[in-house]
């Protein structure tokens, strides 16, 4: 590393874990894209939406006092109302894969919230410790 960048980060310690906050929001609103919609006389709405850090698409079924999400198994979309019913327990081994895509999910979710909160734990305790320039 130069002598100016190891002096700038010596200098304003924030620097890097300032960075490494903006990729964690960055990753975080750039996780899921929004890949198609069908809404029904019923007034249900279907949305697909593909998670970026897993590659997994799931199926968001919204109603106006109902939310269900569950993972899309087997890539189809024309049986919208088959697919919750057997991503809901009809079919056993369906079942468990669905679990592990939920258990994947959370975890990176969970990893997610755990590296947000300690860089920005570790900002505060930079910012607090910085010297009051002369």
């Amino acid at each position: 590393m130069s002598k100016s960048y190891s002096n700038l980060l010596k200098n304003n310690p924030w620097i890097f874990p300032a960075l490494i906050l903006i990729l964690l929001i960055t990753a975080w609103s750039t996780r899921w894209e929004y890949i198609g919609e069908k809404t029904f006389d019923n007034g249900v709405t279907y949305q697909y939406k593909t998670d970026s850090w897993t590659g997994q698409t799931w199926l968001e079924k919204l109603r106006s006092n109902e939310f269900i999400e569950t993972p899309v198994l087997n890539g189809k979309t024309e049986k919208l109302d088959s697919e919750f019913k057997i991503n809901q327990g009809n079919n056993q081994s369906k079942e468990l894969l669905a679990e592990e895509y939920w258990q994947k999910r959370n975890l990176l979710t969970n990893i997610w919230y755990g590296a947000a909160a300690i860089t920005i734990i570790w900002l505060l305790i930079v910012l607090r410790r910085r010297k009051p320039s002369s």
